[in-house]
């Protein structure tokens, strides 16, 4: 007897889960959600997209200075403008001008080396090696996607190089070392090509950001220290779900940014683009609520008392096949190889 009434508990256990399963509701009647209906407002969500990535990027400086003489003491270089009245002479002018005034060098510079300018601009190149952090938003149409983003860029200089005259004035060393910079911007994006197999789903999209980039604290001297920019990029994504993706962004930067000389009346023209490689993930709000039911082992898209559940969480594919959750026997496993 004890036994029929064990088996008639877990028989009336089973029972009731299962309607547990057919008829539960956590929405009110007419909500969105009723009769396999998706809610409007999740609707919209889902097509918006958060993006965040961060890696590697190097900015490359470099300008011209032609009708400047050069003058190179304790590993400073100093530069003056040949065709100015002033006897003014400028240290640092990549990012902010260190004026110097002096009525005869020689008392200034009692061991300088001295390099009067000619007719063949003197170039000077160099880099910075930097590491952005992005953050931006996307709405999805289609294969288009449209959006804006905010990013900040942890950057550490090197010396500069001269073209010429360099074994005499040695190398240019900007009065920084590092830098925080920053941009923000609007971005355009067109998926132009989809690759889809059992394990890879691949999207190629081409993508631009036009903003604006503020060179960062360590050019807080120069009047302007915002400038317009161009990115063009080729992000490529690996989906593992309709709402999460990781990427991989290579892109090169087209920038400038001047430096006047104010008392000269002279301004210092620098190109800065830059190349960088980003590794991120994107998340889309899911159109569907996850099944709230704990008893329900159901893995892909599914139905209850008229109302759609995912049945996973939002990094694994909503609507499996067989076979898509173990690839591999049993037996290949590691925790069974030792069975027999």
């Amino acid at each position: 007897m004890f036994k029929s009434l064990i088996l008639s508990l877990l028989f009336l256990n089973l029972f009731f889960l299962h309607l547990q399963a057919q008829n539960y509701s956590p929405f009110p009647a007419g909500h969105p959600g009723v009769d396999g209906k998706k809610g409007n407002f999740r609707q919209l969500l889902n097509k918006f997209s958060f993006n965040i990535s961060s890696g590697y990027s190097r900015t490359f400086y470099s300008h011209s200075l032609e009708n400047f003489d050069f003058i190179s003491s304790n590993n400073v270089l100093y530069i003056k403008d040949k065709d100015s009245e002033n006897l003014n002479y400028y240290a640092y002018w990549l990012n902010g001008p260190t004026k110097v005034d002096f009525l005869n060098s020689n008392s200034l510079f009692p061991e300088e080396v001295h390099v009067p300018s000619d007719s063949i601009p003197v170039k000077l190149r160099g880099a910075s090696n930097g590491i952005p952090i992005n953050l931006y938003l996307l709405f999805n149409v289609k294969r288009f996607r449209v959006g804006g983003g905010y990013s900040m860029e942890w950057q550490r200089f090197e010396n500069f190089n001269l073209d010429r005259h360099g074994e005499l004035l040695g190398q240019y060393k900007p009065e920084i070392t590092s830098n925080v910079a920053s941009r923000y911007y609007l971005m355009l994006g067109y998926n132009y090509f989809t690759y889809r197999s059992r394990v890879w789903n691949f999207n190629w999209v081409a993508d631009a950001q036009v903003g604006y980039h503020n060179l960062g604290t360590a050019f807080s001297s120069l009047p302007k220290k915002s400038q317009f920019f161009t990115n063009l990029g080729l992000t490529i994504e690996q989906e593992y779900s309709e709402y999460f993706k990781i990427f991989i962004r290579p892109s090169v930067e087209l920038k400038r940014f001047d430096v006047p000389l104010l008392e000269e009346e002279r301004t210092i023209k620098n190109l800065n683009p830059a190349a960088s490689v980003q590794l991120g993930i994107s998340i889309r709000f899911p159109d569907l609520p996850r099944c709230p039911i704990k008893t329900c082992k159901t893995q892909i898209i599914h139905v209850h008392n008229g109302q759609k559940f995912r049945g996973q969480p939002i990094y694994k594919k909503q609507n499996r096949k067989y076979g898509e959750n173990n690839r591999k026997l049993l037996k290949y496993k590691r925790k069974y190889r030792n069975d027999k």
